[in-house]
């Protein structure tokens, strides 16, 4: 009896880690990002160029936050369109997502544009941050901004309207192609109003 445990247990464990697969790979609602038509959840995160420490802020309270080394949602929002990006910098292709946002800044200069590393070294994000001036790029340390947004491929990105309603996500490629990220999100914001 004692031979077959390890073997149940490693079954048991294929399984659970199957299951997680089918679910954030075939639309389940971890790889979705946040439902269509509701509020942008409110967040305060550390710049990834800046000095400042410590987690995200993902309470309401985030909103009350003024430092100019955190990228806060809500004023992101409050005067025009966000287009939020999720990216690890340990990722060859997702590490062109600033750079997809970047453009699509110049192809839409009334959306705005940020981006969250949810992996890799600070450092790593904070040069990529360099490299896209007007991105704002901010660092989720802990994970909480990718678990909130149900993050779970790389990339996705949340677009959504000026006041923080979702208008919908692009997940993949797309999101790395910036005329069809460009098309996608006049379309979502078009259909949203």
């Amino acid at each position: 009896m004692s031979g077959k445990r390890p073997v149940l247990i490693a079954v048991a464990a294929l399984a659970v880690f199957v299951g997680f697969v089918v679910l954030t790979s075939s639309g389940g609602s971890g790889a979705k990002g946040p439902q269509v038509g509701t509020q942008m959840p409110p967040f305060a995160a550390p710049l990834a160029a800046s000095d400042l420490t410590g987690d995200a802020n993902i309470s309401a309270a985030a909103c009350a936050v003024r430092d100019p080394r955190a990228l806060n949602s809500c004023r992101a929002v409050a005067a025009q369109p966000l287009v939020l990006g999720f990216l690890a910098t340990n990722d060859g292709s997702c590490r062109k997502l600033p750079a997809s946002l970047q453009t699509l800044r110049n192809l839409q200069p009334q959306v705005g544009a940020a981006a969250i590393g949810i992996e890799g070294p600070r450092e790593d994000l904070a040069a990529l941050a360099g490299t896209v001036p007007e991105v704002a790029v901010a660092w989720d340390r802990d994970g909480a901004l990718a678990n909130r947004y149900g993050v779970a491929v790389c990339p996705t990105v949340v677009v959504a309207d000026q006041g923080g309603r979702v208008a919908g996500v692009v997940i993949g490629d797309e999101a790395l192609d910036p005329p069809a990220l460009s098309a996608r999100v006049k379309s979502l914001l078009a259909s949203a109003r």
